[in-house]
């Protein structure tokens, strides 16, 4: 069906198309995965026979139409199974995970409240100065309460959700595959958001500040912003 000079940029394709499919339930992906492929490949080889390459409005309409298809396909899939064996079956959701997200929360609200109010003051290399203050006479600023948010939390949930996957790497012979990352993708993200909340620490002021400087400077002098935002 498709010429040999074509494969490469097929298979490039072909890999993009993957990602998105992942959205589906694992139910649909086996049943109608391989039938979704050929479906995509036509239309993208369509594209090129008809225009000579494939441009954003293309990706646009397939994003738009893929994204719509899996709410509906999810959507569906939990009113079948329930929402408690959806989130335990589909997403692969766990005791731990949702242990790990309660001791997140605290410290995710915080930061939140911090980002937004830079933002409101539209200057994100320095604290808003009103609402730190009202936070300062709060209990949440109380030493041993900011430390326990800010550091005790997130290694707890760090420790608590590596409980699974010491629990299912005695199970699986590769714990690098594609399927055990798929299954244990929330317990590895919410390790990973516990490492950067400790990060944050150290990066809470060094971030916004590169962030704002590359918005209003672009990366021509990302050196002299970095040594600057370094001592923020």
């Amino acid at each position: 069906m498709y010429e040999t000079t074509e494969i490469p940029v097929l298979k490039n394709v072909g890999r993009m198309f993957e990602f998105l499919l992942l959205l589906y339930p694992e139910p649909y992906r086996k049943k109608f995965g391989n039938e979704m492929r050929l479906v995509f490949l036509d239309l993208y080889q369509e594209e090129v026979t008809k225009k000579g390459s494939v441009g954003l409005m293309f990706w646009f309409f397939q994003v738009t139409d893929i994204t719509k298809s899996v709410i509906e396909q999810h959507r569906d899939l939990i009113i079948k199974k329930g929402m408690k064996n959806y989130l335990q079956q589909t997403l692969h959701i766990n005791k731990y995970n949702v242990i790990g997200f309660i001791f997140l929360l605290p410290f995710l609200l915080m930061f939140t409240t911090d980002l937004i109010a830079r933002i409101v003051q539209g200057d994100l290399t320095h604290y808003n100065r009103p609402v730190y203050q009202f936070l300062f006479h709060t209990p949440l600023y109380w030493t041993p309460i900011l430390y326990t948010i800010v550091f005790v939390f997130p290694l707890l949930a760090i420790m608590v959700n590596i409980i699974p996957l010491l629990q299912k790497k005695s199970r699986t012979k590769n714990v690098f595959s594609f399927i055990y990352l798929r299954k244990n993708i929330v317990t590895l993200l919410l390790i990973v958001t516990g490492l950067g909340c400790i990060a944050i620490i150290k990066l809470h002021d060094f971030m916004p500040c590169m962030v704002q400087g590359i918005m209003h400077g672009g990366l021509t002098h990302f050196w002299q912003m970095f040594a600057y935002c370094r001592k923020a």
